[in-house]
Order: C-alpha cells, then structure tokens, then sequence
C-alpha cells in the first residue's frame, strides 16, 4: 500500500469517529495522521511537481480542515493556532493548484472570530485583507465576524450579544463565548469609569450575570465590593480614567431591560 493509500485510509476512519463525536479516539488518529502528512512528502508552492501532487495537496488540506475543527470542539486555542497557520498555504499560495475547498470560508470566518475574541484587531484586519473583498459582504462566514468588528468598534455592545444567536454554524458557539466575556470585561471597565456604583439588579442586567454566585465571584475579580442593594466599583487610576459615553452606557442597560420583558 502506498503512503497516499494508508494515509488515506487513516483519516477515513478519523472520520468516522469525528461524526460520532469520540474526541479522544480523534486526537489519537490526529496525532498518527500528523506524520502521515510529513511522509507524503508534497512539493512546496511553486516548486517543480506541485501540479502533478493534487490528490496528495487535497487530502492533507482536508486532514487540516479537520484538525482545526477538532482543536475547536476540543476548546484548544494554541492547537487551533497551530493547525490554522498549517492550513494557510492551502488556501492561499496553492490556489492555482487546488480548487476552493468547500470549507474555507467557514474556516476562514472563524479564525476571523478567534481574533476578535482575543481582541487582536490589527491581526484581525491583517487576514480579512487575504479574503477577497466581494466575500467580505456576500460570504456569510464573513459577513458575521466583519459585523461584529463594527458592532465593537461603535461599542454597541447589545448588538454583538444579540448576534450570539446568528452564527453561521454551531462550531463558532465556542470564540463566541469568548467573545462574550471579552466584551463582559470592556463594559464593566467602562462602567468603572462611568460610575462610582450601580444598583445590583442594574449590574447583573449589564453584565449579564442571573447567577448570583458567578456575578460575585466576577465583582470580586474586579475588586467590586457588592452589598445588599448595590455594587460599589473599583476605581481606575485617573491617568486612565477617560470616561466613555455616558449615552452608551444607558442604551445597553434599556436594552437589557427590554430582554425582560
């Protein structure tokens, strides 16, 4: 059997135990499938034989598909990174080699979120520059981290908590709720500029905390001291305190309350 051949028949039966959901027995076979990838031994970009080395290019480009998708289901950001940054090439220097995978835009998208959640703006408009830009508004893998960006950048906060229930596909729930904390951290920094303290119903409304456990276990991360009736906020230091919108404060809390009714 030739190394295409087992390598093949390695990631078929990957396969099959990615759509019965056993993460475990998949991070075995990944691991295997790895050095398969090296055995294969497929020419660089641009180099003599790359044409001739489709089918090879086309499994391996589809093997890392499924490790990214893996790292996602397995909450693993570094194996993410790593099998992404792998996977790249594929997309983008081997394009005349290789049709478009039926997976890119949805890959691509949710690296897009990824660095969105991790708050790394220039990383995120770095990549968005590589999608051509009639995808940026019709591909909806697109669509959706490029509104979000929008949403942070105007600080409307309640539209990106209303887009959690509009992603694309469901393996984007993950950086979603990332995304969501991330956003929880940048308006409870704006809230400790904005005010010296807030009625506890007011705080768990903003932040979106019901459990009142959590919600204390998160002011005492921040270093808030919550009594009975209100939550009082650490104060920043005043070289920082460049106090935000006011207007925005009070739309998100509105919208909160309209949540309830």
């Amino acid at each position: 059997m030739s190394q295409f051949d087992t390598t093949l028949a390695q990631f078929e039966e990957f396969q099959k135990y990615f759509n019965a959901a056993n993460l475990e027995k998949c991070k075995s076979i990944m691991t295997q499938l790895k050095l398969a990838i090296l055995k294969l031994n497929v020419p660089l970009p641009g180099a003599l034989g790359a044409d001739s080395a489709t089918r090879e290019l086309l499994l391996i480009r589809e093997i890392l598909e499924h490790a990214v998708l893996l790292s996602v289901k397995l909450e693993d950001i570094p194996s993410f990174e790593r099998y992404f940054a792998q996977l790249r090439p594929y997309y983008f220097d081997y394009g005349k080699t290789l049709q478009p995978s039926a997976r890119q835009y949805s890959i691509l998208g949710l690296n897009l979120l990824r660095l969105l959640a991790k708050n790394q703006i220039a990383e995120f408009h770095t990549e968005l520059e590589l999608i051509p830009i009639e995808q940026h508004h019709q591909n909806v893998y697109i669509r959706h981290p490029i509104s979000l960006e929008q949403f942070l950048m105007e600080g409307s906060y309640h539209k990106v908590r209303a887009a959690r229930a509009q992603v694309p596909a469901d393996f984007y729930n993950y950086f979603m709720n990332i995304l969501m904390d991330t956003v929880r951290d940048q308006m409870a920094s704006c809230s400790e500029r904005a005010f010296q303290t807030l009625p506890v119903s007011e705080a768990h409304k903003l932040f979106q905390i019901a459990d009142e456990k959590q919600f204390n276990t998160y002011s005492e991360q921040r270093g808030w001291v919550v009594t009975k009736d209100k939550v009082t906020f650490a104060q920043p230091d005043a070289a920082q305190n460049d106090i935000p919108s006011m207007q925005l404060i009070k739309e998100t809390l509105t919208y909160a309350r309209e949540l309830e009714r």
